[in-house]
């Protein structure tokens, strides 16, 4: 009994009720229940005497029910789908970033070196080169920012 109300997802109970009023039968040789006859005699989903309108109108809900669902779910990810771009956009844009960083920092000594000469009151050779071991020595510091790009792309 157990076997068989567990292949059928009902309770154990129901199964016993049923075979005490005669609907499933149990097999005389081995007392087992005869599954294809259990079957044949017991849904225990069917319900009598309801109207085959009412069976179609409850499939049209659950079916305008789902239909909502999806539609809501649509909806949220066109809405996620607006926040997030795409990550090999994402990861042109970055590189941009980067090389226009990098390039402001190489072309940085020759721009600011004539106003850094007044500041310092030294020529402007010196603070050229003043500028340039700065700007050397801290993207030392910062090490290999291609490598740390790709570091931070592969965590998102």
């Amino acid at each position: 009994m157990k076997a068989y109300a567990q292949l059928r997802g009902v309770n154990p109970n129901a199964v016993r009720y049923q075979c005490e009023r005669g609907v499933i039968v149990r097999r005389e040789a081995d007392g087992f229940i005869d599954s294809d006859q259990a079957d044949a005699s017991w849904n225990p989903f069917k319900v009598k005497g309801r109207d085959p309108a009412f069976d179609r109108r409850r499939r049209q809900v659950e079916v305008a029910g789902h239909l909502v669902k999806a539609n809501l779910l649509k909806v949220q990810l066109e809405r996620l789908q607006t926040r997030y771009v795409e990550r090999s956009v994402a990861e042109a844009i970055l590189f941009d970033d980067v090389r226009a960083i990098l390039d402001m920092l190489r072309t940085a000594p020759a721009r600011y070196a004539a106003s850094l000469a007044a500041v310092l009151d030294v020529q402007e050779e010196l603070a050229r080169a003043v500028l340039e071991r700065l700007i050397a020595s801290g993207l030392d510091d910062l090490g290999d920012l291609r490598a740390q790009a790709d570091q931070v792309i592969t965590r998102l």
